[in-house]
């Protein structure tokens, strides 16, 4: 009875030991319901619509209702040379041993055609791209532009938008005397080298462009 009294007794303060021994839980950490987001873009950027927008389903149309007049589509190079255009650019800076990327924008700034080489750091379209929107706004290499901001141009810098790179690196594309696009280029060691690419990808296409 002694013993089976004892191992009960041991039982119980081994038993309060255990429970004593556990650390208190610890409570969940709240979760904001409304999480702070990161920037998507720099003011003044060209983005396209959200994802949702594009793959939802059309509206039907009110029978009733007029037709609006659908806007007409910006001038623009047709994709194929722009294409040509950009691989020719990038087969230039090979040429000369840069490892470059390069982009062909409509006369709206929208990306038509974007390629890098092999072994080039990334970003190179991203910037090439904002190297396009100098040329369009300008109508001029950008070199041009950022020699009359060198200059004290107050005009030229009045025009210049936060999603612009000003670096060498674009030309504008002309058909027919009219502006229809830009080519930049991004990657090389220097802004002149970009350009030089850039004005071979342009001259590709000049004669079937008009």
């Amino acid at each position: 009875m002694r013993k089976a009294a004892a191992v009960f007794v041991t039982a119980a303060v081994m038993l309060s030991t255990s429970t004593h021994a556990q650390p208190p839980a610890t409570p969940p950490i709240p979760v904001p319901s409304s999480a702070p987001r990161d920037p998507l873009a720099l003011p003044g950027d060209n983005l396209p619509p959200p994802l949702a927008a594009e793959l939802a389903p059309p509206r039907p149309r009110n029978p009733n209702t007029p037709q609006a007049t659908p806007e007409p589509a910006p001038p623009s190079p047709p994709p194929e040379l722009a294409l040509k255009a950009v691989q020719a650019a990038l087969a230039d800076c090979h040429s000369k041993g840069f490892a470059v990327g390069s982009a062909v924008a409509d006369s709206a700034g929208v990306i038509i055609v974007g390629m890098q080489a092999t072994g080039t750091h990334p970003g190179t379209i991203y910037n090439a791209m904002r190297k396009t929107l100098v040329a369009l706004e300008f109508g001029v290499r950008n070199s041009v532009v950022r020699d009359k901001l060198r200059a004290g141009d107050y005009a030229t810098l009045a025009r210049v938008r936060p999603s612009m790179t000003l670096f060498p690196g674009a030309v504008p594309l002309f058909s027919a005397g009219k502006l229809i696009g830009a080519i930049g280029v991004s990657g090389g060691p220097a802004g002149e080298i970009d350009e030089g690419c850039a004005a071979a990808g342009a001259a590709a296409i000049k004669d079937q462009l008009g």
